[in-house]
């Protein structure tokens, strides 16, 4: 079982009325009420829980099944703000092979790093050039990292379920 999508209330419930769901996991669960029944005069209501397992990813027609879209903030996140060359605080994200020299914005060719190393001694030089070593390297994110990068807030129930899923190289553990 992997994530695919956060979906947002509405399709949550979309997924319930159509029959979609086939498990719930997670402790969490969240109450939605509806209109008034002319009929019977009582008010629809809906319980969904936190995690749902869906029949289809239809729903997310354009989900594509590998993409993990990549963000600087993402990068951040995922070397948990740490320089990927001195170990220092890592605010800013720095092209290994620079855009100059045909570097792309992709996980495998960014990392995080501080501002001296960035901007005073990597400049736009590649690491070997500037006399610099990488100390860890840069990885794609799996889906449950790329949910938990994805800066969304999330429960603690959706926490447990994502960290249960994360490879043993993944620096999202603790």
């Amino acid at each position: 079982m992997s994530p695919y999508a956060w979906f947002d209330a509405r399709d949550a419930i979309h997924a319930y009325l159509n029959d979609d769901v086939v498990t719930e996991l997670g402790s969490e669960v969240l109450l939605f009420r509806g209109g008034i029944s002319r009929a019977t005069g009582r008010r629809s209501e809906l319980l969904v829980a936190s995690i749902i397992v869906v029949r289809s990813a239809d729903i997310y027609r354009n989900w594509k099944r590998d993409y993990i879209p990549f963000s600087r903030e993402g990068v951040l996140r995922r070397d948990r703000h740490v320089c990927a060359y001195c170990l220092s605080r890592g605010e800013t994200v720095d092209h290994i092979i620079p855009l100059a020299q045909g570097g792309a914005n992709t996980w495998m060719n960014c990392v995080a790093a501080c501002g001296h190393c960035n901007w005073h001694r990597k400049r736009d030089r590649r690491p070997e050039e500037a006399g610099m070593q990488l100390r860890f390297l840069p990885y794609k994110p799996c889906r449950f990292e790329a949910a938990i990068l994805s800066g969304r807030r999330i429960l603690v129930d959706q926490m447990e379920f994502l960290r249960s899923g994360l490879p043993p190289h993944s620096r999202l553990h603790g």
